[in-house]
């Protein structure tokens, strides 16, 4: 399943509500938002391990630390929370049922690979606050992206409503 926001939506959506409902994490000094480094290398492995039902090769968490992706998280008191990992790419290097994303071939996307929260700390709003943060830090800083989406099993149903809660819209489903 591709759930994207679409190109002529992007402008409306880019700006979100952080969502958190017990807490603002912005406002509190012991979270911080930071870019993952070869430092957080088991921290990514394991949340990656606790939160998604792929065994990702050695080479994926290498990449995340060391700067292939897009690649960030919320820590609390130093302790890794959650992460999300994203690239961007020319839509043309994408798959070609992504490319029809983008009506213009030579336009940019952002692909959220994976976004995860550690069980103790779900339903806490980090995940909006990690879209968020997206949106409104990385998205601005990279204004040639002219859509962002990601894909996503379709039993998950709570990252799809999740999602479609952000303002992403499903695209199509993948069999």
């Amino acid at each position: 399943m591709i759930v994207p926001l679409m190109e002529e939506d992007a402008e409306k959506n880019l700006v979100i509500n952080s969502g958190t409902k017990n807490f603002n994490i912005t406002d509190n000094p012991d979270w911080l938002v930071k870019p993952l480094s070869k430092e957080d290398y088991y921290a990514v492995k394991a949340l990656c391990t606790e939160s998604f039902p792929v065994k990702y090769p050695e080479s994926f968490y290498e990449d995340v630390v060391e700067g292939r992706f897009i690649a960030f998280g919320y820590f609390y008191k130093d302790v890794l929370t959650s992460l999300m990992i994203c690239e961007i790419k020319a839509i043309c290097e994408y798959e070609a049922r992504d490319r029809k994303l983008l009506s213009d071939g030579n336009g940019h996307a952002l692909y959220i690979l994976s976004l995860a929260v550690r069980g103790k700390y779900r339903r806490k709003g980090i995940a909006s606050a990690l879209l968020s943060y997206l949106l409104n830090v990385i998205v601005k800083e990279c204004p040639h992206v002219g859509v962002i989406f990601l894909h996503a099993v379709t039993y998950n149903y709570g990252a799809i409503k999740f999602y479609k809660e952000s303002g992403f819209k499903l695209h199509t489903t993948l069999k």
